[in-house]
């Protein structure tokens, strides 16, 4: 069994020990700093200014006698921190002095843009991009320092101060991590293709069958496009880190729209691209791509939105990622007409 609470406070306190249960086990994390972003929409007139959080989370099959003991701790800490307990699962909650049920609230999703990154060398980002992206992270914009990261929600592990060490570390245990920076961002994905992905795959598993690229995905809340300086700070971070992982193609986006992860098919089509930046290999191919924009680096080409109405080009249909019909896992990949990378589909393995 698992059992979800959250507790709203004032101000950041230490909680009084939770006691030792016979058949489960108590355990809780924070306090965060929460903005109001964060807070649903339907539990702020409840929470009102409280804006640190403590997770509390119960596993293991609670026994009577244990309830009891819970329950005594959780009204102790409710007293202590004046603080606002929700129940997750029903939507109750409890302060000092009322309880009740959340009334729900039929809120409306924060508008999101991101920033996608794509890049062939996977082994590369395992060994050390991963922890480059967070020292350049941690230089240009702290604020976008993931503070919190797992393989699924809640995410338990935490960086604190920017010390991010713990974070490189389970990285390298298993790349399949997403992490969650705070407001105005948002959660960082990430897809790496490397012998560590690969290791929990069988051998012949469909994935190993088709054209595979490294992505790394920020969400971006659309008010960072209003902020001169938010977003003059994202635009350096993704200069850098195209240059640094040299990236095949990469773009920020004012509307996140559905695009590559695993299987790379050819360029996303997309309509709020702000700005995009084109690798070597699509320059190639890639009318004017090698001659126009911005460059970066030594081989790399921005194109962005600027006050004066430019918008990036469109790429030419040739290159875009193809309508797909049936089913991408065991199906030949239908790639868009010019594909310039070298590679060959088997059914057995991936070859390039």
């Amino acid at each position: 069994m698992s059992y979800d609470f959250e507790l709203y406070v004032g101000s950041k306190r230490p909680l009084t020990t939770p006691p030792s249960l016979a058949s489960g086990n108590i355990g809780f994390d924070g306090p965060d700093r929460v903005e109001e972003d964060d807070i649903p929409l339907s539990y702020l007139p409840v929470v009102g200014k409280k804006r640190w959080l403590y997770r509390i989370h119960l596993e293991g099959q609670i026994e009577k006698d244990d309830q009891r003991h819970l329950d005594d701790w959780l009204r102790t800490i409710i007293a202590e921190s004046k603080g606002v307990l929700i129940d997750l699962q029903t939507e109750n909650y409890e302060t000092p002095r009322k309880s009740g049920t959340i009334k729900p609230v039929i809120e409306e999703a924060p508008r999101m843009g991101a920033m996608c990154l794509y890049f062939e060398d996977g082994e590369d980002f395992y060994a050390r991009g991963f922890e480059v992206m967070l020292a350049k992270i941690n230089d240009i914009i702290p604020i976008a320092m993931p503070k919190r990261y797992g393989r699924y929600e809640p995410l338990q592990g935490k960086v604190e101060q920017g010390q991010y060490a713990e974070l490189v570390s389970e990285f390298q245990t298993n790349p399949d991590l997403f992490m969650k920076s705070p407001t105005p961002f948002g959660h960082i994905f990430m897809t790496i293709p490397c012998k560590k992905t690969f290791e929990r795959f069988h051998p012949k598993h469909f994935i190993r069958r088709h054209f595979l690229l490294g992505r790394v995905e920020f969400e971006l809340r659309a008010r960072i496009f209003d902020s001169p300086a938010d977003l003059a700070a994202v635009l350096r971070l993704f200069r850098e880190l195209c240059v640094e992982f040299n990236v095949v193609y990469a773009e920020i986006l004012k509307d996140d729209e559905p695009g590559n992860a695993w299987f790379w098919y050819g360029i996303p089509d997309r309509k709020s691209a702000h700005t995009i930046c084109v690798g070597p290999t699509y320059q190639g191919v890639w009318k004017g791509a090698a001659t126009g924009g911005e460059l970066i680096g030594k081989h790399h080409r921005i194109f962005t939105t600027d006050r004066f109405g430019n918008t990036p080009p469109r790429a030419p249909k040739e290159l875009l990622v193809p309508a797909q019909k049936g089913s991408r896992h065991e199906t030949r990949p239908v790639c868009a007409p010019i594909f310039p990378f070298d590679f060959v589909f088997s059914k057995n393995k991936y070859i390039w």
